[in-house]
């Protein structure tokens, strides 16, 4: 469940998406990222919007973890961690368990 405005950004971190790349995978625009990033805690927003934001994230991989922890959680995929490149291998045979999280403090 998608309601705190740090869950976009810790997505992206776990993404290593930037702003743009966000604003350009939902087709929103970059000063509506900007604006919704800048927001500290509950997401005030078109509900549309949310959901372009939510979708995009799930289908990246991106789980979002509500109540009474919010925070994400990152699924590597199979077909990802198969073939990675060199520099990548000492961290993709730890993400092998299939999962990364991480909860939000604040």
């Amino acid at each position: 469940m998608l309601v705190d405005a740090r869950q976009i950004k810790a997505a992206r971190s776990f993404l290593r998406w930037g702003q743009r790349q966000l604003a350009r995978e939902t087709g929103l625009a970059l000063s509506t990222i900007c604006r919704l990033e800048r927001s500290e805690g509950r997401i005030e927003a078109n509900f549309d919007t949310v959901e372009k934001i939510r979708r995009t994230l799930e289908n990246a991989g991106i789980e979002f973890i509500g109540s009474p922890n919010l925070g994400v959680r990152f699924w590597v995929r199979t077909e990802a961690v198969a073939n990675p490149p060199q520099d990548e291998q000492a961290a993709v045979s730890s993400a092998r368990t299939g999962q990364v999280s991480g909860r939000l403090v604040g």
